[in-house]
């Protein structure tokens, strides 16, 4: 596999990033575009949760130390609401700038998917999208 240059993703798949920093946020969206993502972003937890409630994605890809709310805790609310209208659940990925083995389980036990440490790169992107076509290979 080459890191420096993904493999090209369907534009059928879409990203909804959380991020706080616009830097980091624009970055992310468009690493996932030039991979073939559709890409959307929110600036806070509360916008990104109220986003995902109108909007089915396929994955969406939050910061965990946002200002007002964490990953896990987003993770949570999403959830919450996918069950209580029996919607398939969205593949949720953390991308933080550190994770330690604590802050990983509170992701997980919150069913978040995939747990990454920042920046994005190739590498990361190509997880996210083999861990999309298996979920897209088992319904």
């Amino acid at each position: 596999m080459n890191t420096n240059s993904p493999t090209p993703k369907p534009k059928t798949l879409s990203v909804l990033v959380i991020e706080d920093n616009s830097l980091v946020r624009k970055v992310v969206c468009q690493m996932l575009k030039l991979n073939g993502f559709n890409a959307e972003s929110a600036d806070t937890g509360t916008l990104g949760i109220l986003m995902a409630e109108k909007q089915d994605y396929d994955c969406i890809l939050s910061d965990f130390g946002l200002p007002d709310l964490n990953g896990d805790k987003i993770a949570r609310i999403i959830r919450t609401y996918e069950k209580k209208h029996n919607k398939q659940p969205t593949h949720m990925v953390v991308l933080s700038a550190s994770v330690d083995k604590e802050q990983e389980a509170l992701c997980l036990a919150a069913g978040i998917d995939q747990v990454f440490i920042k920046p994005l790169n190739a590498e990361i992107i190509e997880h996210i999208y083999a861990a999309l076509r298996a979920k897209q290979t088992k319904t």
